[in-house]
């Protein structure tokens, strides 16, 4: 799965979930740098997550999920 938040605000709210939910970076999952600089900070999460956990970060504003097929 792929988070991709547009403001710093966002992504910051999306780690504070991801980390209530007892996950982890670097396990769990990852955080990319916003490179070029105004790109979107990206999570890669390996894990399912909850669907409460899903659904708490749909809610945030600036902030997109995708889900990867057929792996």
């Amino acid at each position: 799965m792929q988070i991709a938040c547009t403001t710093t605000s966002a992504a910051a709210e999306v780690l504070s979930i991801l980390l209530h939910a007892n996950l982890r970076p670097g396990g769990a999952f990852r955080v990319t740098d916003p490179w070029p600089l105004g790109a979107p900070i990206e999570f890669t999460v390996s894990v399912n997550l909850p669907a409460a956990v899903v659904r708490h970060v749909q809610d945030i504003p600036d902030t997109r999920i995708a889900v990867e097929r057929g792996t």
